[in-house]
């Protein structure tokens, strides 16, 4: 009768539960208001929240979710063309159905704190075989300052990449096609959820073979060959109904659907990473925050807190380079494993980088934020980008580097506890982390308000639209991302689009201007009902650019040039102002 009480609990489970009430904490007090705020800052998470009520709403009446009516109006935004991430969709879809848009964001992405830690976890403990060590770090890369930052943001998907690399590492030691056929999925799933680690991943896989050539050489090319076709089909399985879209649409063109828009090469300027990204702290470290200075949008420090936040902590820096000497030392698998993941993280830092370093005279242009020198040196990133154009970001790679640095701090953790004992370098390990990775800037979580005007639009019976000024660019957060948040509120129609191209492009000149002359009259004759002019946003300035910046942004961020001057009244009725935000009805469409 005693066997309930004497029955061993899995670790797993045990350890996932601690790390889902450590995001509780870490995240307090969002679990209390789970419906009513949003872990984050404004930005890409608006877009993000509308997107989850677009899944909910279209299904509910039974319209086709990538066919959207509700924007761009009165063209509407077909996105059929663009990848389809069918196990988020539909994931999401599961979540919202049963919690609602805002909790279901919420929920998505306090989880990805314990699966990234749990997944981790079982990769570590296969590398290192020390449980303590495994977990400790488990936790260390889930609430590392760039995945805390980045889900901040966005939805960073990082709890593949451990089993990517765990059936990796499985296939090229222990051999068989069930692990190749893991690993073919877990990349599949990871491409799926994230092009980018994905693409990264794809970018090791070499460096990996590199450093098992031993055990290639012991089984044979044909194993080998084969192993690598089970690998590659499963991960095709994984990724076709991602790519399909874009593929068919490359076979047999849909000129009214929008795919994934070019990138530009200056782009990798903005979004690559700078020597002191992994090496300074965050400004919103409550403990060390106060000592980095501000740097400006120099060559040395990036300027954007979602992107640049590449911290690696000194704790962390220093176990590997533990681990490092006693790999030297020891030799052998010890030794392997060391080097190997040293390369990884030496490499994926180089793919971080901009795409050339510029040798003698060279001139940085900050507005454009790009770089023009006498002579170059080319970077791997510049090749990639002409053949995979769409990959723009190449400062994520910092990720895959901070996951290579846990391996190897986790390693070096071992003979620290071997030395000082377990206990001890438990707690003096677990205080510097806590200290170095904290994330906790004031606007974390999120309380978004609704304008008196949209709760009168929503009251307004029957479907008609609105357009809403400033007019935005396509991924602009400050205006059309919100203005697609507040859809939610008000379910009416909006001109406003997230999608270059969905317009018109004459319509669109004629109407973004909303006091210029003929703008009012192209809105009658489309249909639109009403007009919202936001005279805040004309006074203020896009007060979102500053939370992704930590550094002052400049003026042409605060006051983009697409929006143009603050209008005059139209001559058109005042239905109500309230808060900054004024509401005009254009006559003759009821």
């Amino acid at each position: 009768m005693s066997w309930p009480l004497t029955r061993k609990i899995p670790f797993g489970p045990s350890y996932f539960s601690l790390l889902c009430l450590l995001t509780v904490i870490y995240t307090w007090p969002l679990a209390a208001e789970l419906k009513s705020a949003f872990f984050g800052f404004p930005g890409d998470s608006l877009s993000g929240i509308w997107g989850l009520w677009w899944l909910d709403y279209s299904t509910s009446i039974g319209h086709p979710f990538q066919q959207v009516d509700y924007l761009a109006y009165p063209f509407g935004w077909d996105f059929s063309n663009a990848p389809l991430p069918y196990i988020f969709i539909a994931v999401s879809y599961v979540f919202v159905k049963l919690f609602g848009d805002m909790a279901a964001f919420n929920l998505m992405k306090l989880l990805s704190f314990p699966l990234a830690g749990l997944t981790t976890f079982y990769f570590l403990r296969y590398l290192t075989k020390d449980r303590l060590a495994s977990a400790l770090f488990g936790a260390a890369f889930a609430f590392s300052p760039y995945h805390t930052v980045h889900l901040m943001a966005h939805f960073a998907n990082l709890y593949w990449l451990p089993l990517c690399f765990l059936f990796l590492l499985k296939s090229l030691r222990e051999g068989g096609y069930m692990n190749a056929a893991l690993f073919g999925l877990s990349w599949g799933l990871l491409a799926a959820d994230n092009a980018y680690f994905g693409f990264f991943t794809g970018l090791l896989i070499p460096v990996f073979i590199l450093f098992h050539l031993d055990s290639i050489k012991g089984r044979g090319a044909s194993y080998w060959v084969k192993a690598g076709a089970v690998a590659a089909a499963a991960f095709v399985v994984v990724i076709m109904p991602v790519a399909w879209p874009a593929i068919k649409a490359s076979i047999a063109p849909d000129p009214g659907a929008t795919g994934v828009e070019s990138r530009r090469l200056s782009d990798l300027f903005i979004f690559s990473a700078k020597p002191l990204d992994y090496l300074m702290p965050s400004v919103h470290n409550p403990f060390l925050g106060w000592l980095v200075p501000d740097l400006g949008t120099g060559p040395l420090k990036g300027h954007r807190y979602t992107e640049h936040t590449l911290y690696l902590g000194y704790t962390v820096i220093a176990l590997a380079a533990l681990a490092l000497y006693k790999g030297l030392r020891a030799g052998g698998a010890l030794r392997r494993n060391v080097l190997l993941f040293v390369s990884a993280a030496l490499f994926m830092m180089l793919i971080s980088a901009p795409p050339f370093i510029p040798i003698g005279r060279f001139d940085i242009d900050v507005e454009q934020h790009t770089v023009t020198a006498e002579h170059r040196i080319l970077l791997p990133q510049y090749v990639l980008f002409k053949i995979f154009p769409l990959i723009r970001v190449y400062s994520r790679a910092g990720a895959v580097a901070m996951f290579a640095f846990t391996a190897l701090a986790a390693t070096g953790f071992t003979f620290l506890a071997k030395r000082i004992g377990r206990g001890k370098a438990l707690l003096i390990v677990a205080l510097l982390l806590v200290i170095e990775f904290a994330e906790m800037p004031g606007f974390r979580i999120t309380r978004p308000a609704e304008s008196e005007v949209y709760k009168w639009l929503a009251a307004k019976p029957g479907q008609f639209a609105i357009a809403e000024y400033p007019f935005g660019r396509a991924d602009d957060p400050y205006t059309t991302y919100e203005y697609m948040f507040h859809q939610r509120t008000h379910g009416k129609r909006l001109v406003n689009t997230p999608a270059n191209g969905s317009l018109r492009a004459d319509f669109e000149a004629r109407i973004r201007d909303i006091g210029k002359e003929g703008a009012i009259e192209a809105l009658s004759n489309a249909g639109v009902r009403y007009i919202v002019i936001h005279r805040d946003k004309y006074r203020a300035g896009n007060e979102y650019v500053a939370l992704d910046w930590v550094t002052r942004p400049p003026r042409e961020k605060l006051f983009p040039p697409e929006w143009g001057r603050a209008p005059a009244a139209p001559e058109l009725r005042l239905v109500m102002a309230s808060g900054g935000d004024e509401l005009y009805e254009i006559p003759g469409q009821d």
